[in-house]
């Protein structure tokens, strides 16, 4: 996403000419530069640097970690637990968050684990039992 600025549309020139395949969109005070390749995405982004274009960059999905909710435990249940057990069958565990009630700010039996996307990433959706239940 590229904020306009006063020569948005020569800057818009030169990474169609470059990059023919991108398409541009208008949302709101910002351009929205989609690629059709990673290596694009890098060179469009590295050139915006260089120019001092105020940007900023969506992360890949490939590079997002996946998201996995777990539901019928105990609200008691830490979460500490749940992250040890994960991790000893083998799914490679970057965070666990028990999700809250937004106005009271109580604890749900709903926990979110998010996992690293990795080649044995997928196991986490194989994964039956945690903390002995099921």
């Amino acid at each position: 996403m590229m904020k306009i600025t006063k020569n948005y549309n020569l800057i818009l020139q030169d990474i169609n000419r470059k990059f023919p395949s991108t398409t541009n969109k208008v949302t709101g005070d910002w351009i929205k530069i989609q690629c059709s390749t990673s290596d694009d995405h890098r060179e469009i982004t590295t050139s915006l640097v260089q120019k001092k274009v105020e940007h900023w960059v969506i992360d890949p999905v490939a590079s997002r970690p996946i998201k996995v909710v777990i539901k019928g435990l105990p609200t008691s249940t830490p979460v500490e637990d749940i992250e040890e057990d994960l991790k000893n069958q083998g799914v490679a565990v970057q965070k666990v968050v028990q999700l809250r009630k937004f106005q009271t700010q109580t604890p749900l039996p709903i926990f979110m684990v998010e996992v690293n996307r990795a080649e044995n990433a997928t196991d986490i959706h194989e994964v039956k039992v945690v903390v002995t239940l099921a």
